[in-house]
């Protein structure tokens, strides 16, 4: 970062700019590297929208799933961990409990049919 303005500083894009030499500058160097005010003036964000800019035209044209667990604590018939999905387009979902991860995708075919 600090190249860059120093670049711009020599290249004479940027008027009434002068840079410290290292004798001049009051800062340690670890500081130069790091400004302040430059990292907070990169610091940018925005809003997230409310509606999604996917497009999804049907049902299960997209779904959204997650395999979460092992749970800390055995769950009811031993069930350790849970499938999470989602339609994408009707925002339906369902949690089913599992007993182990390779269950997942029997749970997604029976879930999609």
């Amino acid at each position: 970062m600090v190249q860059s303005i120093e670049k711009l500083a020599n290249s004479s894009m940027v008027t009434g700019m002068r840079v410290l030499s290292d004798e001049e500058s009051n800062e340690k160097k670890e500081h130069k590297i790091h400004c302040i005010p430059c990292l907070k003036g990169k610091t940018t964000w925005k809003p997230i929208s409310k509606k999604s800019t996917v497009d999804n035209p049907k049902v299960l044209y997209r779904v959204f799933s997650d395999v979460c667990g092992p749970l800390d604590v055995e769950g009811y018939q031993k069930y350790w961990y849970f499938v999470t999905l989602i339609d994408g387009y009707s925002h339906y979902m369902r949690v089913q409990p599992i007993r182990s991860k390779d269950e997942a995708p029997r749970v997604l075919m029976d879930w999609m049919t």
